[in-house]
């Protein structure tokens, strides 16, 4: 617990965490400009720029590096400074992965529900609604995007609460995936690409028919509803948790061929 608690501080005091938030944001907020600068002409309500921005202008490319920035390079600093091989005699290779693993899942779900906890504060503060279902398109989207229906029946509070659920998984995975790929590049500036690499790979193989279009894991967390809410975001964070595991059983022995080659 003590080594999860040190890696966790290191996560979150790193200043790359800020800078993390900053990119997420940035990109966010470059999506999101015209709708924004509208003003008046457009009759969007807040969470409707907030989710063309998110969902629909690339911004995930922005996202994904950021969820990576604040731990995802944290072994290749512990390999490169030679601290790996004293870390693992004070503590075994799984505990020290497990310690890692989470911590930069956790710092990297942070991310991204910061960001856009941020930019829909913004979004809020510049538009005259929240949320307005009187347009219809809210009402069009529930049971196609998830946890809409929560803001037909008015539960705006719950909707939030469930969707920075859902991509607090989303960004756990992607920083994850860029610890995965550090393992093997040995480099920490791969950890930082590989999301914003992998994201368009995805999308690739889904093209291809290699990989089922309603899990593409690009988009998982925002652009599909699986039936009611609780059952939409226990899939997301299903598959999300199970690729997490695989990652974390393929970095041990990883890990095992870098401790034994060194």
């Amino acid at each position: 617990m003590a080594s999860l608690a040190s890696e966790m501080r290191r996560a979150f005091i790193s200043p790359l965490f800020l800078v993390g938030v900053a990119v997420s944001f940035a990109g966010l907020l470059f999506s999101g400009v015209p709708d924004l600068s509208a003003g008046e002409a457009s009759s969007m309500d807040a969470l409707a720029v907030f989710r063309f921005a998110y969902c629909f202008n690339n911004s995930f490319w922005f996202v994904v590096v950021g969820a990576a920035l604040p731990f995802s390079g944290s072994f290749c600093e512990d390999y490169r400074s030679g601290e790996l091989r004293f870390l693992l005699v004070r503590e075994s290779r799984w505990r020290y992965l497990l310690s890692k693993l989470a911590a930069c899942a956790v710092s990297g779900g942070a991310v991204v529900v910061l960001a856009c906890s941020l930019f829909f504060g913004l979004c809020a503060s510049l538009r005259p609604e929240v949320v307005s279902l009187e347009t219809g398109e809210w009402r069009d989207l529930a049971g196609y995007e998830p946890f809409v229906e929560l803001l037909v029946e008015g539960n705006t509070a719950l909707y939030w609460v469930l969707f920075c659920c859902s991509q607090f998984c989303y960004g756990a995975f992607w920083a994850a995936f860029g610890f995965t790929v550090s393992l093997f590049a040995l480099y920490r500036y791969a950890a930082y690409a590989a999301p914003f690499i992998g994201a368009i790979a995805f999308v690739q193989i889904i093209h291809l028919g290699l990989w089922p279009a309603r899990l593409n894991l690009a988009s998982l967390a925002y652009a599909q509803s699986f039936g009611g809410s609780l059952q939409t975001l226990l899939i997301v964070a299903g598959v999300y948790g199970a690729l997490c595991f695989v990652m974390l059983l393929v970095c041990g022995g990883r890990l095992k061929a870098v401790v034994d080659r060194a």
